[in-house]
């Protein structure tokens, strides 16, 4: 038997806490702790309180204060910082507590919370165009707000379409992304900008944009980013006016905050069902390179898996660390300027491969393991994707690195492949 305890409130719908009936705020309060734990509110027929009045059924257009009851089944290692917060929030009521010796306790494991709108995940405030603004004015404005995306609006903020990195580089107008594009110097960011062709907002933009209203529920926005493999959705008033954006990132961070660490339930003796492992993502990223693999070799297969990072494994598979482009930007020794040009200059294909084994040549590193970044995060296959979801939320991370038991290198799942094995039954 694991013990339990039950707190019971006896109060009526004229309580409030905060400008919130109690039993709303004690829910909201306890859906912020992520502990297992059950509540339930309900409202009586009848009552009578030690103040003489009584709430019945024949008096009932006379009185509307029915008697409330709130109950709270809760491990025993919680109860005395719970006990105390919904004490505090009972102004007019009993406060009691019964022990409970609780024989079978089984959950389905939750991920995407069903009460969740998009409104209370997405970013409100976004940057927007017109459709006549230039490319280049275009640029300018995603980057100054660090945008990867950016609406393009009418007069009336009615969504015409959306930009997006692969807008800008599938012409190739912009043939670096913006990530790498925002640490250059701004004397070169605006060099490359005044040579970019002439073309407005409406010309690149991907019409008619997907998007989603904000009174839906998350899971919806969330079907409709796989079903488009998209990263990120203008969200629409119920008047199809721009109201915010959702991007993934956004979805994952609600998942991080709202729900409780499912593993952490079996160890208070709950059998949790569905429980979803690493494993189960089966979308990776398998690209793999040693330690010795020349750097010219490195980009080479960038620009061939059109990827943005590559695991740096030993010959028996084992994770040693990752590089990523951003690391093939701070070279040294006079020739940052050419590795540089060498990046945002529109060329063809095979004028960069020679003109980038020209600037590895004269780069101090040589090799994968000279640049790799050996500080990674990573998740075993056995780990619940709960896990993934915690360090992408928290560290902002695209790509997570999976390792086996024995530290071997199992391929890297994206936020896309995550939301897909979460959204599945």
């Amino acid at each position: 038997m694991q013990r339990y305890r039950i707190i019971k409130v006896f109060t009526n719908e004229n309580a409030h806490w905060q400008g919130k009936p109690l039993g709303q705020a004690v829910v909201e309060y306890l859906r912020g702790l992520k502990i297992p734990l059950r509540c339930i509110v309900v409202k009586g027929n009848e009552g009578y309180y030690e103040t003489g009045e009584i709430a019945i059924q024949t008096l009932l257009k006379y009185n509307f204060n029915l008697p409330v009851k709130i109950e709270i089944i809760l491990p025993v290692r919680w109860l005395k910082v719970v006990l105390r917060n919904v004490a505090a929030m009972v102004q007019d009521g009993i406060v009691a507590v019964e022990k409970l010796a609780v024989y079978h306790y089984r959950a389905d494991e939750q991920l995407i919370p069903n009460q969740v709108t998009v409104r209370e995940v997405m970013t409100g405030k976004v940057a927007t165009v017109p459709p006549g603004l230039p490319l280049d004015e275009v640029v300018r404005r995603m980057l100054a707000a660090s945008l990867k995306s950016i609406p393009v609006v009418d007069e009336e903020r009615r969504v015409l379409g959306m930009i997006t990195q692969e807008n800008l580089s599938d012409h190739p107008h912009l043939p670096l992304r913006l990530g790498l594009l925002a640490r250059l110097e701004p004397a070169k960011i605006e060099k490359f900008l005044n040579q970019l062709p002439i073309y407005t907002a409406a010309e690149i933009m991907t019409s008619p944009a997907v998007t989603v209203r904000e009174s839906q529920q998350l899971h919806e926005a969330i079907d409709l980013m796989l079903k488009h493999r998209l990263k990120r959705l203008p969200v629409v008033d119920e008047q199809g006016r721009l109201a915010g954006v959702i991007a993934r990132i956004d979805i994952l961070r609600v998942i991080d905050q709202q729900v409780l660490r499912w593993k952490t339930l079996q160890h208070q003796h709950i059998t949790v069902q569905n429980l979803k492992q690493i494993k189960q993502v089966g979308q990776r990223d398998r690209e793999a390179v040693y330690p010795e693999t020349p750097l010219s070799e490195v980009v080479d297969l960038f620009d061939r898996k059109e990827i943005q990072r590559v695991a740096v494994v030993d010959h028996a598979n084992h994770l040693l660390g990752i590089i990523s482009d951003t690391d093939l930007l701070p070279v040294r020794d006079g020739t940052v300027e050419t590795a540089k040009e060498f990046f945002i200059h529109p060329r063809s294909a095979l004028a960069k491969r020679r003109q980038l084994k020209e600037v590895v040549e004269r780069m101090n590193a040589r090799t994968a393991g000279d640049l790799m970044n050996r500080q990674v995060l990573w998740v075993r296959e056995r780990d619940t994707v709960d896990t993934a979801v915690q360090f992408m939320a928290e560290q902002g991370l695209k790509r997570l690195p999976v390792v086996n038991d024995a530290g071997q290198f199992q391929g890297m799942i994206s936020r896309d492949a995550l939301l897909r094995t979460i959204s599945k039954p």
